[in-house]
């Protein structure tokens, strides 16, 4: 396997390089190229695929490191990780789960960005994702996914044509809508993370997979205070807020919350050494 860089900060720890006493599984081939169509939106799109694959398009380095390293929140880093983006092409020699496909980015992202990363627990706001009802009933627009697309999600390849049906594992997000095929409440609580500017943490206790629908009117979206909270009375007269139609919708509830979050900290980042 090919050399990682280590970092001499006291706080940078092994698991952050995916080193536990253990030789790390590593992609046989793998491509990393910088993507100019300049298309995309938020991070970006990546997932594991069956086979031991990786693909990600346009994706940044922020997001890349999130999903090598279980969708923890990353802090730090130069500013090029969230305006550069690219296309990524990896294959394992074998099948393996998809978490073990995400870890195997570390080493890759160590050797061709140089990444140096280290963890860190943070006291922090964060929202807690769960049902609105003790019983988990979920609201009328939140249904469980049918066996077939629930392994099609599984499957699934990221890049599909703007007005295309939404394949399974998919997901489309406007200005006040969100339609899913597929989606994990891991995956959605990562989701409305990255518009909330705070962590999500899962605790609906719902472990399959799910269609989603969901709209609101609030051009606020997850800046707007939530229901019960000091200004939301200010801002009602903005529309429906994303907090009530994940209510109402989906039969889900964001409460705003303090506590520890484990996260990682980009030590050191280069731009990706050449194929």
């Amino acid at each position: 396997m090919p050399g990682i860089a280590i970092g001499v900060s006291a706080g940078a720890l092994l698991i952050a390089l995916g080193l536990q006493g253990q030789t790390q599984p590593a992609f046989e081939v793998a491509s990393i190229r910088r993507n100019l169509t300049g298309l995309q939106r938020g991070g970006g799109l990546a997932a594991p695929q069956p086979g031991g694959r990786f693909v990600a398009i346009g994706a940044t380095l922020r997001r890349l490191v999130g999903d090598a390293y279980d969708d923890m929140q990353v802090f730090g880093g130069p500013t090029w990780i969230d305006t550069d983006r690219f296309d990524v092409n990896a294959r394992s020699e074998h099948d393996r789960p998809p978490a073990e496909i995400r870890r195997m980015l570390r080493p890759l992202l160590a050797e061709r960005f140089r990444l140096v990363v280290h963890t860190e627990t943070r006291e922090m706001p964060i929202y807690v994702l769960s049902t609105t009802r003790a019983d988990r009933t979920l609201g009328p627009r939140l249904r469980e996914s049918d066996v077939t697309c629930a392994r099609e999600a599984r499957a699934f390849v990221p890049g599909g044509t703007p007005g295309s049906p939404l394949s399974c594992g998919d997901f489309r997000l406007g200005a006040r809508t969100l339609t899913a095929r597929g989606m994990a409440m891991r995956s959605l609580a990562r989701l409305l993370g990255d518009r909330a500017g705070r962590p999500v943490v899962d605790r609906t206790g719902l472990g399959s997979v799910y269609d989603v629908e969901v709209e609101w009117s609030s051009d606020l979206g997850l800046q707007q205070a939530p229901p019960a909270s000091a200004g939301a009375a200010e801002l009602a007269a903005d529309g429906l807020s994303l907090f009530t139609a994940l209510q109402e919708q989906l039969g889900l509830r964001l409460q705003a919350a303090r506590g520890p979050v484990e996260v990682i900290v980009i030590d050191r980042a280069e731009p990706p050494t050449p194929d």
